[in-house]
């Protein structure tokens, strides 16, 4: 059990953020167990942890990690379908793969990241947590394709504009396959591109957090 332990500048209150988590997935309603909580609760604590050499995030304070990347992330989930496999690019942190993997175990994800340092991470998470159907990738995600692989949803969270992120994973996707973009402004956005056209967009309402989010979906032909 994590509880009011310290790790640089931050204390872990997991009493607290047990509820934090609690209201805010029943607030995005998501059924989420008492053990994948914990889960959570320890992937906030690890984010912290090694975001003292790894340099994961800007954001430190346990309390907007849950509200800015766990729900953040956590929000997509009900708009992805989870009997397909799913490549999340330019995953950083393990955000939102880590996230989607604690609440479905048995879904087959994979990331991919060309920072060794955060796929090191993402690791040591798969490992802890016994996800045993996550797969991280140490790589350019338009390197992918020279391993043969297709998936048939891939996701972007704060990674490149849209145009580069159907540049660079137009060949891991077959026709009918879906590419999400979480986005984090609200602009205007390509509707067709290189063979993909948007599809629908979603906007996000992330508990305790004032500002913009949406799911773009783009389909390929």
């Amino acid at each position: 059990m994590i509880q009011n332990q310290r790790t640089h500048d931050n204390v872990i209150n997991q009493d607290a953020i047990e509820k934090q988590l609690a209201l805010g997935f029943e607030a995005l309603h998501i059924d989420i167990d008492d053990a994948k909580v914990q889960l959570i609760v320890r992937l906030v604590y690890h984010i912290i942890k090694w975001n003292r050499v790894y340099n994961l995030t800007s954001i430190t304070d346990p309390t907007e990690i849950v509200i800015k990347h766990i729900l953040d992330c956590a929000a997509v989930y009900p708009h992805l379908n989870q009997e397909q496999s799913l490549l999340d690019v330019g995953s950083g942190a393990g955000l939102p793969c880590i996230v989607l993997a604690i609440l479905n175990p048995k879904w087959n994800i994979s990331s991919v990241d060309s920072n060794g340092k955060k796929i090191r991470f993402q690791q040591y998470i798969k490992a802890q947590f016994n996800l045993q159907y996550f797969t991280p990738y140490h790589a350019r995600v338009q390197d992918l394709k020279s391993k043969s692989l297709t998936f048939e949803q891939v996701i972007s969270r704060a990674f490149s504009s849209t145009e580069n992120c159907i540049d660079w994973c137009e060949d891991l996707l077959l026709q009918g396959n879906r590419l999400f973009i979480m986005k984090a402004k609200n602009e205007s956005t390509i509707t067709s591109y290189k063979g993909f056209a948007l599809q629908q967009t979603n906007a996000l309402t992330i508990p305790d957090l004032q500002a913009f989010r949406s799911l773009e979906c783009f389909v390929k032909s």
